[in-house]
């Protein structure tokens, strides 16, 4: 920003500018350019009453530094032009040049376009510190909700979340009828969870809803929890279980208030459906499997094509042949992870159908589930593989594969024991033996198949920075 001409005024205008430097710092830009044109005015005023020549020149050079603060480029240009370099005091007489250079490179007409077209490239070379830093020192090129936008997507970027909802909950004061902008909140917290990110998730899920409480934040808020809640164990997770229904209750009052308009935006209607998903797994989790039922088929009727709901009614009614068919219809949903093809293959292996089972073990890890289903699902195919007569040094390996990527799996320990210590017994024999248990709490959503979801919103979220940073 360019120097300011020292002053030590107490008058109106300095609690005006005060006021504009406030408002300039909340990234509050429409009160900032108020403030700061109102001072510029109340000086300009002034002038009329000064009595010597060195005052209204000095006058001049403060409203036209006010003006200049404010956006009002051409308004400083202007009185700048008229100021006497000369008459100016000596400790401020040496700001004017650059105040000159400033000042006419803003008030030129290609002005925004040069300065667009300069952070259109630095942002798509990932210089986002300087992007950001670029919109302080600049903040009139952009109008105030996109400016608030393209902050808060900077900010994402960086980290910096409370940052981050702040803008977020500036851009909804200002179009807060928008339901992209709205659902755009969804889309960062719920892919820092598939990045490793799980805390940095919850920091910014928390910020949002402090600063901004609606039904997607609420959302936000209900699905994060579970995730975290998947991290813990014992009362811990019980506990963390019982704030996300919590948050769950709050998003799903919050989003049956909205206008019919928003509740049939398609984003929306994806965010909640993966928020009934989690409650439904959270209350099962909890032991509730009655309520937790009660919501699965709640969220069938929500969105009856969304696979999650499904898979989640087919875990709590399985193996009822209700739960196949549900688990057979998510499958063939192209977003849909990988419960239902890890339920599938157990519901193959069960039933004699060894190759059956195994390729669809293969396209449960296809979609990347947590360690302990992965080895288990290693596991699987060894002793399907055992089964059909294959070689015991072929499922030895398929075994120590499992082992490898969960060693404390208690479920593929045993059934390598099992393996190693019945070496004369036939596979037919061994099959009785297989601990092929279904353990419920190692099973979650597959972050991937939610990603593929809200990926959409992010996506849009970029392209739609891109194009404010350009247009």
């Amino acid at each position: 920003m360019m120097p300011t001409p020292p002053t030590d005024r107490t008058d109106p205008a300095t609690l005006a500018a005060a006021e504009g430097l406030a408002a300039l710092g909340r990234g509050d830009t429409a009160l900032a350019r108020a403030k700061f044109v109102e001072a510029g005015d109340i000086l300009l005023r002034d002038i009329a009453g000064a009595y010597k020549h060195s005052d209204k020149t000095l006058l001049r050079f403060l409203a036209a530094t006010q003006y200049y603060k404010g956006g009002e480029y051409r308004r400083a240009l202007e009185l700048a032009k008229k100021i006497e370099a000369r008459v100016l005091p000596q400790k401020t007489r040496g700001l004017l040049p650059q105040f000159l250079r400033d000042v006419e490179f803003r008030a030129a007409v290609d002005y925004q376009t040069r300065m667009k077209q300069t952070f259109a490239h630095l942002w798509l070379s990932n210089q986002h510190r300087q992007v950001l830093d670029l919109l302080k020192d600049h903040p009139y090129v952009y109008e105030p909700g996109p400016l608030a936008f393209l902050r808060k997507g900077l900010c994402e970027e960086l980290g910096h979340w409370r940052a981050a909802a702040i803008f977020y909950a500036m851009i909804l004061s200002t179009v807060p009828e928008d339901n992209d902008l709205m659902v755009f909140a969804a889309s960062c917290p719920l892919r820092l969870p598939s990045e490793g990110k799980l805390p940095e998730a919850w920091d910014y899920a928390r910020h949002l809803l402090e600063l901004a409480p609606n039904g997607v934040t609420y959302m936000v808020a209900s699905i994060v929890t579970f995730f975290r809640a998947s991290r813990l164990q014992g009362v811990e997770r019980l506990q963390r279980h019982r704030e996300q229904i919590g948050y769950f209750d709050e998003a799903w009052r919050a989003y049956r208030a909205l206008p019919d308009s928003r509740q049939r935006n398609e984003e929306m209607r994806l965010v909640m459906s993966a928020c009934f998903d989690a409650a439904s797994l959270g209350l099962m989790r909890l032991g509730d499997d009655r309520k937790a039922l009660t919501l699965a088929e709640e969220a069938i009727k929500f969105d009856p094509s969304a696979p999650g709901p499904l898979s989640t009614r087919g875990m709590l009614t399985y193996p009822a042949e209700q739960a196949v068919r549900d688990f057979r219809q998510a499958s063939k949903s192209p977003t849909e992870g990988y419960i239902p093809f890890y339920y599938l293959a157990h519901h193959a292996f069960m039933h004699g159908q060894f190759r059956e089972a195994i390729a669809l073990c293969e396209q449960a890890l296809e979609r990347r589930p947590g360690r302990p289903i992965t080895a288990q699902l290693h596991g699987w195919i060894a002793v399907c593989r055992d089964s059909l007569g294959a070689d015991r040094g072929e499922v030895d390996r398929l075994f120590q594969r499992a082992l490898e990527i969960d060693a404390n799996n208690e479920q593929v320990g045993e059934n390598y024991r099992i393996f190693k210590e019945t070496t004369s017994t036939a596979p037919t024999t061994r099959a009785s033996q297989w601990n092929t248990k279904i353990v419920k709490d190692d099973v979650e959503p597959d972050l991937v198949s939610w990603l593929a979801e809200h990926l959409v919103g992010t996506n849009r979220a970029k392209s739609h920075a891109e194009t404010l940073l350009a247009s």
